[in-house]
């Protein structure tokens, strides 16, 4: 049974996977997150989601890019944030980076 939380979180689900769909075609849309890299130790960028309907939240996709492959870059989203919430911290770079290794 699908109730309207379900729906809110599909309309999420695919709402980020289109946003991060576009990483496809253009995966250095987004400038260098200076600040999130220094902490993270890799250079990461961060693409803004903003949802309709329902919503107006927004997200913040952080994502590498790296160049590796004949099919051309590689795009890895490694964190996913409301965008409200405050700046990655040392100690979430910490956890992020170690969710990569």
């Amino acid at each position: 049974m699908i109730t309207g939380s379900d729906d809110l979180a599909l309309e999420w689900f695919f709402g980020i996977k289109a946003a991060a769909g576009t990483l496809a075609t253009n995966p250095r849309q987004s400038p260098v997150n200076e600040d999130a890299s220094r902490k993270i130790g890799e250079e990461d960028r961060r693409l803004l989601f903003q949802r309709t309907g329902s919503s107006n939240a927004a997200y913040h996709l952080f994502y590498t890019v790296e160049d590796a492959g004949d099919d051309g870059p590689r795009v890895a989203v490694i964190h996913v944030r409301h965008a409200s919430r405050k700046p990655i911290t040392r100690a979430e770079a910490k956890d992020i980076r170690a969710g990569r290794e």
